[in-house]
């Protein structure tokens, strides 16, 4: 079974958008660090404006009937995201400059470089194909 349109092009949307917000997560990284201003909570609410939308991305394409390696890895990844954004809602309710910081430079780029790596390097293998366990 193949991606459909749709399928790939949010693939490729989202391999744009990680190339695009990496740099920018891990420079709100260090704004939070060294103590977040109006300026860092206007760009942290965007980076999680964009996390929302990673979230919606990964989910309608770990859903989907097609079959591909790092399936998986993505669904582990959707779970491991949606955890990081409730301890950074935890740690933006309790005013935790520091914690918010550590959690985008510790949590969220990690896992969005790896993610980013295995959109990079998706392979489609057909359903029941040996090489979907690989």
């Amino acid at each position: 079974m193949k991606l459909t349109i749709q399928q790939e092009e949010q693939i490729r949307e989202l391999t744009s958008y990680l190339n695009r917000a990496l740099p920018f997560i891990r420079n709100l990284s260090s704004e939070f660090h060294s103590g977040a201003e109006r300026k860092s909570w206007n760009q942290f609410s965007i980076m999680i404006e964009g996390i929302e939308w990673v979230i919606f991305t990964l989910s309608f394409l770990v859903s989907s009937p097609v079959a591909y390696v790092q399936k998986a890895d993505h669904r582990m990844m959707l779970a491991q995201l949606q955890d990081h954004v409730q301890a950074i809602a935890e740690a933006v309710e309790n005013k935790d400059h520091v914690l918010i910081g550590d959690l985008i430079a510790y949590e969220f780029v990690p896992l969005l470089e790896e993610m980013h790596l295995g959109l990079t390097e998706l392979k489609i293998v057909e359903v029941g194909s040996d090489d979907a366990n690989e």
